[in-house]
């Protein structure tokens, strides 16, 4: 869902937010920068940060918000329109990193900071995909302790569909002649980035049927990313729908969203033992029969009682390692 901008919308200074920010469209001044951005009030102290991917400026409108997640009352959230977008009337995508007279991938933690002071936040998540997923990987890596959901997501400008960025970026950065030049300003490198080490947590979702992303821009973010497998989590699937654009449908990425919100601690295990409950099929009701698909020769489907059994036994272990 796309929302256009009006010219009445107020603009406000984040140094000076009200405490009770309402639900609204807002322009948010920042230093030299003012953002557009969707914001929703919740009720509790969680906010989700949403980034959307490229932007057909043939059929789109800018600035574009990026949907935001139903079922999340207790969540703020706020979709963020990428304000280089308006700088050229041919860019698609700038991966939030600004340009060279908006330093966007620099200024926007402080804006961050912020809101999250002014709103009396416990926990930050930002997810994005695509492009969007870059910079949810981008300035999750610059919030310690936040957790980034990132949806199909570009991870290496220089791998990215050939020179394809560097003729993106070229259009705001003026004074830079190539891609590496551009890279010595701002983050095109998130492997590199986070080879370095990081403090946030990363629930990283791709579809397999998205062959592009897939072979170039997963591989090199993962083996980063498992060198600290305690703040790692991958998700990888097939949803039917072959290719990128919305090969990860939204019931998809919102569970993960939800599973963080409703785990009582930012970790991996938490996190996933939600997402588990928010997603496992119920179990159906033994009837005493079994179908034969599911019976190997030789082998004896686990009764009721062991099936029990073994939830107790998980329970149990699960409740150990929280004590200790």
């Amino acid at each position: 869902m796309i929302s256009k901008a009006k010219p009445t919308e107020p603009e406000l200074d984040v140094v000076a937010l009200p405490e009770g920010l309402e639900t609204g469209f807002y322009r948010l001044r920042f230093g030299s920068i003012v953002l557009p951005v969707q914001y929703r009030r919740g009720t509790g102290n969680i906010l989700l940060v949403i980034f959307h991917g490229a932007v057909d400026r043939s059929r789109n409108e800018i600035p574009k918000y990026e949907r935001q997640l139903p079922g999340l009352d207790s969540c703020h959230q706020l979709s963020v329109a990428d304000p280089t977008l308006a700088l050229h009337p041919e860019m698609v995508a700038s991966w939030y990193l600004g340009a060279a007279e908006m330093p966007l991938e620099a200024e926007f933690p402080r804006l961050i900071a912020h809101l999250s002071a002014r709103l009396g936040l416990r926990k930050l998540i930002y997810m994005g995909g695509s492009s969007g997923g870059f910079a949810a990987l981008n300035f999750s890596l610059r919030d310690p302790g936040s957790v980034c959901i990132a949806v199909n997501p570009q991870t290496d400008l220089s791998k990215y569909h050939s020179n394809a960025a560097e003729r993106q970026l070229l259009r705001v950065w003026p004074d830079a002649s190539s891609l590496a030049e551009i890279g010595s300003r701002v983050t095109l490198d998130l492997p590199t980035a986070y080879a370095k080490g990081f403090d946030n947590l990363v629930i990283y979702l791709q579809s397999i049927g998205d062959l592009r992303h897939y072979g170039t821009q997963m591989p090199a973010f993962c083996e980063a990313g498992l060198k600290r497998p305690d703040r790692f989590i991958l998700h990888c699937g097939y949803w039917g729908i072959p290719g990128h654009s919305g090969s990860i449908p939204g019931k998809a990425y919102s569970a993960w969203v939800k599973a963080v919100v409703t785990a009582p601690w930012l970790d991996r295990q938490a996190i996933l033992d939600a997402h588990h409950v928010l997603t496992a099929l119920p179990r159906q009701p033994d009837n005493g029969s079994t179908p034969p698909s599911l019976v190997r020769p030789g082998h004896a489907m686990a009764s009721p009682t062991d099936l029990r059994r073994s939830d107790l036994l998980r329970e149990h272990i699960l409740r150990q390692s929280v004590e200790c």
